[in-house]
């Protein structure tokens, strides 16, 4: 497809810098490295999509005979979908033109048994680098806030769904990504404000609440977000309802962390919060006192690094938990 001697033309009518054309090509090597030792089938992927001619392409389908069958499709698609995720912008019209070819060259193979491959038997590592992406996109976010690799990872998933690749996979394998997608398509309502963002993100974490693992990390983090979406959902629509959820699910989620979690500190800065909220709404002075202790406690637990621990510091140092004086 030509990634090491084509040189795809910018908007501008000037060829992309030579660094952005050898960065590509290194992440696009990293990735199928991975990939290959999930799963042998990129392997030849990886040939195919470095091979620098027609002529080359057939030498490779030839070495590598899966190639031509319905598993190679799928899994060139999911290095499209990371090259969409990754804004690899100079080598994507040539995957995409790829990927026209493989269809050609499969609609013109004759049809062979179906191949037991791993790509169908592998979700949770070919997801975990979705997931890992999705993740450090929203730590891009809370850092710059530029929400570019938030919004692309939101394309990925939504492109993976249209195409039917995430069918390939057992529901269980899916409750860390559904986890990780909402909270994109939260982040994105508060940028946004779109409700339909925030409900698509409450549907994900339902459908990764029916097949989520009791007592695991992942049920953990799915009480978590629950109760944050609806503290973000409260923050946009003021419904009392939703902040006594979020904090009745803080409250769940504490009596089942661990002493001293990181979960649970968080839970507990996170409650000290909406139990503050709540005591400015109401003027309940046990929502107050609540509020103090959990956020004290917050404190102590936190590791010294975690971005939560300023916010909770600085509540407890500059007065704003004092009980209110009707002004």
């Amino acid at each position: 497809m030509g990634l090491r001697r084509r040189r795809r033309e910018s908007g501008t009518g000037s060829p992309p810098p030579r660094e952005l054309i050898e960065h590509e090509r290194e992440s696009l090597r990293d990735l199928l490295t991975s990939y290959a030792r999930i799963e042998p089938i990129f392997q030849g992927v990886a040939e195919l999509v470095f091979a620098d001619s027609p002529a080359a392409r057939a030498a490779v389908v030839d070495r590598h005979p899966q190639l031509a069958t319905e598993p190679a499709g799928r899994a060139l698609e999911l290095v499209v979908s990371f090259a969409v995720m990754a804004g690899l912008v100079v080598s994507l019209p040539d995957l995409q033109e790829l990927q026209a070819w493989l269809r050609g060259r499969r609609e013109a193979t004759p049809a062979r048994p179906p191949a037991h491959l791993g790509i169908d038997t592998a979700p949770r590592e070919i997801l975990g680098h979705f997931v890992a992406a999705a993740v450090n996109a929203d730590k891009t976010y809370a850092r710059t806030r530029d929400a570019s690799d938030l919004r692309r990872g939101i394309e990925v998933w939504e492109q993976l769904a249209v195409t039917g690749l995430l069918a390939e996979f057992p529901p269980e394998s899916l409750v860390e990504a559904h986890l990780t997608v909402a909270m994109l398509y939260a982040r994105r309502f508060e940028i946004d404000g779109r409700p339909a963002d925030l409900e698509r993100a409450f549907d994900l974490l339902r459908s990764a609440q029916h097949h989520v693992e009791p007592g695991s990390d992942n049920e953990t983090l799915l009480r978590l977000a629950s109760a944050n979406w609806l503290m973000v959902r409260f923050d946009a629509n003021g419904d009392p309802a939703d902040l006594d959820r979020a904090i009745a699910g803080y409250g769940n989620l504490i009596a089942r962390a661990a002493p001293g979690s990181v979960n649970g500190a968080v839970a507990r800065a996170n409650l000290g919060r909406a139990l503050h909220v709540r005591y400015r709404r109401t003027g309940a002075p046990g929502d107050l006192a609540r509020a103090r202790a959990s956020l004290v406690q917050a404190a102590t637990d936190l590791p010294r690094d975690h971005p939560a621990l300023v916010w909770v510091q600085q509540a407890l140092a500059y007065g704003s938990l004092r009980p209110s004086t009707g002004t």
